[in-house]
């Protein structure tokens, strides 16, 4: 798999920045949305932060959970847009990661699902979110996405979203790119 054999610094240079600038030497709490086969998380959990990582795929939660044995992710079952399970859990957390997952919400559901996550933060807590760039594909669950779009959600709900970085697919598909954006409250 290709997603595993990117390291996060390689594929996130803008969140260790973020993790730098805005927590550095912090133990967080992080939300991992479509965790996939958890190789963020396992980042993060790695590192000593607290790891809640969200796959509404049980199968592909089953890989995670063999490549990274590691108790100190907890995996739950859930999904975009309402993450229904981990609102009612009450938990909030300092840093919300939606990598390679935005492309897959469709959009009538980005409003709701940006909505979700947010609520989700704790008072100084950042949302970091990866879009993807490039041709559309609805039969495989990907749609268009843009920058322009998620600063107007955001600014909807009273959130201030902006582009950190922008970098060629590391897998090599040149019709790809990936920019990276941090979401957080307008009160911070």
């Amino acid at each position: 798999d290709g997603y595993e054999m990117l390291s996060l610094e390689a594929a996130h240079p803008a969140l260790l920045n973020i993790l730098n600038q805005q927590f550095e030497g912090r133990k967080l709490s992080v939300l991992d949305v479509g965790a996939g086969t958890g190789r963020d998380a396992a980042w993060f959990a790695s590192r000593g932060h607290r790891v809640v990582a969200v796959e509404p795929s049980f199968a592909m939660q089953q890989i995670g959970r063999r490549l990274h044995p590691t108790p100190d992710i907890e995996w739950r079952l859930d999904r975009l847009p309402d993450l229904e399970q981990i609102v009612a859990s009450g938990d909030r957390f300092d840093l919300v990661v939606l990598s390679a997952v935005w492309l897959h919400v469709q959009p009538e559901d980005r409003d709701t699902a940006l909505s979700a996550v947010s609520g989700l933060l704790n008072q100084d807590g950042v949302i970091y979110l990866t879009l993807r760039i490039g041709p559309a594909d609805a039969e495989r669950g990907i749609f268009p996405v843009s920058v322009s779009e998620i600063e107007r959600i955001a600014a909807s709900q009273n959130l201030s979203a902006t582009k950190i970085d922008e970098q060629n697919d590391l897998l090599g598909r040149p019709e790809i790119r990936w920019i990276s954006v941090a979401i957080s409250r307008n009160d911070q």
